[in-house]
Parts: C-alpha cells; sequence; structure tokens
C-alpha cells in the first residue's frame, strides 16, 4: 500500500498520474462494496413489499431511527482508517499498532452499540411520542426489537473492514458484502412467507433475516482476517481484552464529530421529506424517487472519500507534505469529474434514471416524473457539490482533522440549507422544489469551507499536528 521510494523522486506529472491511479484503485471497489451494501437494505424492502406492502411504513419508521443512530457508530468506526493509515505509513511497530488501533475501535463501536440498543429498546414510545399512530407504532417498534442487536455485529464488520482497505485489499470487503445480499435475501424468502421448512414471520422473519445477515458480514470478515497470509500476521483478536486508553480515547475524540456530521446529515435530508409532505402526494413520490437516485450516486464520493483518508493518512504517516498534497488534490480532481459525469447524467438523461421507479401506466405516474425532472437540476447542483465537501472532509480525516467539518456541516445543512429550503418552499412558492435549492445552497456553502480550510491546511499545521498526535498514540 506504500509508495515506492522513487515516488519522492519522480517528476510532479508522473507523481500525480501514479496518486490518481491509486487513488481510483482503491475507491473503485469500495464503490462498489457500498452499492452492495446498499442492496441488502433494498431487499428487505423488496420481500416486505410483496409480503404486506402495509407493512413498508413500519419498517421504514424502525429503519429511519435505527440509520439515525447508525450513522453516529458509523462515524467512530470510520475514525479507525486514519489511525490505521497513519502507523502504516509511519512504518515503525506498525503490526502492533494497528491491531491495537483495531481492538480499540472495536471496544469503542460495541460501547457505543450498547447505548444505542438501550435507546432503541424504548423504540414504541419514540415513534408514540413523534405522534405516530399505536398500532403502527406496535408494529415498528416489534421489527426494531430484531433489528436493533444489528448495531454489534455491523459496527464490527465497518472496523474489519477499514482495516482490510488500509491494507488495500478493497475487493476481499466486496465479495464478502455480496455473499451477505444472498444470506439475506435467503434468509427473507425462508423467515418471511415460511419456505424452505422455516415459520412464516412476515415482517419479524425479516428483522431476522437482517441479523442473520449481519453476523455473517463480520463472521466472514473476520475468518478472512484471521486466516488470510497478510492478514493474520496481525493477530486483531489476540489478548482482545488488553486496553490502550489513549488510543481508545482518541477514537472517540476523532469519530464523534465524524459520526455527529453524518447524523446531521440525515437529519436534514430526512427532515426535507417531511417537508415537501406539505405539497401532496405527488410532491412526495417524485422526492423519494429523486432521493434513492442520490443515494446511489453518493456512493461515489463516499467510496473517494473514505480513499482519500487512506491515501492522504498515509502519507501524513510519512510526514510527507507533498504527498498528501498530491493524494488530496487527485481524490478532489477525481471527485469533479464524477460529479460531472452523474450531474449531466441527471441533467441531459432524467427519463432514464426515472424509469425504474415508476409504472408509466399507472394513474399519476407521469405528474411525478415531470416534477421528478425539475428536482433533478438541482439534485444536479447538489451531486457535484456534495462530491467536493464529501472527498475534501476524507482527505483532511486523512490529517485527523474531523471537528472543523461538523461546525461546516452545522452552518451549512442546518443554519443554512433548511431555512432557506423552507422559505423558498412556503414563502417563495417553489413548493418542493425550494426544498431542493435549499440542499444545494447549504452543501455549495460546506463545499467552499471545506476547500478554503483544505488550501489552508500548512499555515494551519495540519500535517504537523496529525503527526504528533500519531506519535503520541504510539
Amino acid at each position: 500500500m506504500s509508495a515506492p521510494r522513487s515516488a519522492a523522486f519522480a517528476s510532479p506529472a508522473r507523481r500525480w498520474r501514479a496518486e490518481a491511479r491509486a487513488v481510483f484503485a482503491l475507491a473503485w471497489p469500495i464503490v462498489l462494496g457500498n452499492l452492495t451494501h446498499m442492496a441488502i437494505f433494498a431487499t428487505d424492502t423488496a420481500f416486505i413489499g410483496h409480503y404486506a406492502p402495509h407493512a413498508l411504513a413500519a419498517a421504514a419508521l424502525a429503519t429511519n431511527l435505527m440509520h439515525m443512530l447508525m450513522s453516529v457508530g458509523f462515524g467512530l468506526a470510520m475514525a479507525s482508517a486514519p489511525m490505521m493509515a497513519n502507523a502504516l505509513g509511519r512504518g515503525l511497530h506498525t503490526v502492533r499498532d494497528i491491531r491495537r488501533t483495531v481492538r480499540q475501535a472495536l471496544w469503542v463501536v460495541w460501547a457505543y452499540s450498547a447505548v444505542a440498543v438501550a435507546v432503541l429498546w424504548h423504540g414504541e414510545a419514540i415513534f408514540r411520542l413523534f405522534g405516530q399512530e399505536a398500532d403502527l407504532a406496535r408494529e415498528a417498534a416489534a421489527y426494531l426489537g430484531i433489528i436493533k442487536w444489528m448495531i454489534f455485529p455491523l459496527l464490527g464488520f465497518w472496523v474489519l473492514r477499514f482495516f482490510v482497505l488500509t491494507l488495500n485489499r478493497p475487493r476481499v470487503t466486496l465479495v464478502v458484502t455480496a455473499a451477505g445480499i444472498l444470506v439475506n435475501a435467503l434468509g427473507n424468502y425462508a423467515l418471511v412467507f415460511g419456505r424452505l421448512g422455516a415459520p412464516e414471520m412476515g415482517l419479524v422473519g425479516s428483522g431476522v433475516a437482517s441479523f442473520l445477515a449481519s453476523l455473517f458480514l463480520f463472521g466472514a470478515l473476520a475468518l478472512v482476517c484471521m486466516t488470510d497470509r497478510r492478514f493474520r500476521r496481525y493477530a486483531l483478536f489476540g489478548r482482545f481484552w488488553r486496553a490502550d486508553w489513549p488510543r481508545f480515547a482518541e477514537l472517540w475524540r476523532l469519530g464523534l464529530p465524524i459520526g455527529v456530521t453524518s447524523a446531521m446529515e440525515g437529519l436534514l435530508f430526512g427532515g426535507g421529506a417531511f417537508v415537501v409532505g406539505h405539497f401532496g402526494a405527488t410532491s412526495l413520490a417524485a422526492h423519494a424517487v429523486v432521493m434513492q437516485l442520490s443515494a446511489f450516486a453518493f456512493m461515489i464520493p463516499l467510496g473517494l472519500s473514505e480513499a482519500a483518508t487512506i491515501r492522504v493518512g498515509l502519507w501524513a504517516g510519512k510526514g510527507d507534505d507533498n504527498g498528501v498534497t498530491v493524494a488530496g488534490n487527485a481524490s478532489l480532481a477525481l471527485a469533479a469529474a464524477c460529479a460531472l459525469v452523474t450531474a449531466s447524467a441527471m441533467v441531459f438523461a432524467p427519463g432514464l434514471l426515472i424509469a425504474p421507479f415508476l409504472d408509466a401506466d399507472a394513474p399519476g405516474a407521469a405528474a411525478i416524473a415531470d416534477l421528478a425532472t425539475r428536482f433533478l437540476l438541482f439534485a444536479a447542483l447538489f451531486q457535484v457539490a456534495d462530491c467536493v465537501q464529501m472527498v475534501g472532509a476524507g482527505a483532511l480525516r486523512g490529517l485527523k482533522d474531523a471537528r472543523v467539518h461538523m461546525a461546516f456541516i452545522l452552518v451549512g445543512h442546518l443554519l443554512l440549507a433548511a431555512p432557506v429550503g423552507i422559505a423558498l418552499a412556503f414563502a417563495g412558492g417553489m413548493g418542493g422544489l425550494g426544498v431542493w435549492a435549499g440542499f444545494a445552497v447549504g452543501l455549495f456553502c460546506v463545499a467552499a469551507l471545506v476547500l478554503r480550510r483544505w488550501r489552508a491546511r500548512r499555515r494551519l499545521g495540519l500535517l504537523r499536528r496529525c503527526m504528533r498526535m500519531t506519535e503520541a498514540a504510539a
């Protein structure tokens, strides 16, 4: 994974091209893996929808609440990536430092999981607090009662995933996740409909299948880490009880801002649906279609962001400021190129993107498609800004700089995008289009702030601070 010694003496153009290739080679399996991970939850929706369409509302309530808490845990798991990359780049006591980071990251995410499960235990009361009908709240709580246990294995899987990615083996996680889809689909087929000798459990059966699939994901990747020749020398689970409190504290310090940032993003986009819902079922349906398209497109900057964190973290561990610069700039250039492609598709081929989500002959489909096409114009702007800010934030995380991005998200999303979107929707008479315009305004603000901080990293001494933190943890 580390760059060859000759890289430091290569011409700037050759070094940039080599780094761009390295970022792309790491990112594309991550992107596919992220898309595959989304497919696991899409599988649940498909089986539940075919069994009892009315149960989709209960499933949506439960999964949205769980994902809000999961996003914080994801941030805690992600904190392990720059720490492992720094250790790998530093080259001293690498095996020991990476093993201890993985161990303490598992401690952190499982401690957080216990807190999250305690909150989700009161799911029915939370649903009722937000005005949901009693029967719907009860059904959602029953489903949540099963899937809340997924948090432990899923967050453990994400920690091991970042370990594998840091060692430049992204295809391993892609294969494991793809196998997880099959396990989940088979479990849903058996337990939802009562096939293959299993009892018919309906919605709860889908929850059991998802939990079993999450156990498979963690167990399969843990087995790979213990048996693969390249991974087993790290002995990740050896002396698992041994504490490393400075590393444990650093994971919390770095991971909480990342997790809170993800939660704020989820709050903005989830809240947007409630605002759009005020303008009727057609607006809400169009919003749902475009949000689904945006979620799939978001997997590209998310994968590039994770790759940027690892590549920048490797060069930061070496103390190579030029390497940090090339890795970050190459990642941003790839993000801009990908953003232009996805944005162009949304502007010039909206019909092709919308068609899989709608039955053209269904009543009201034409109106939904027309409105979704207009939403996509703002979503295209949204994609450009989102790619830049997400990948820029990933590069900064490679320097263990995450708190300021959290502040940028607070300003851009909650203090700018939300009020602008609401004002344009109601006072401006734009309806749902105003919400999407607000999203774009907020994300362009965040992107500008992230780029400004990236360019100021030398003046701010981010690399020196990162190196001091890495040495202190070691």
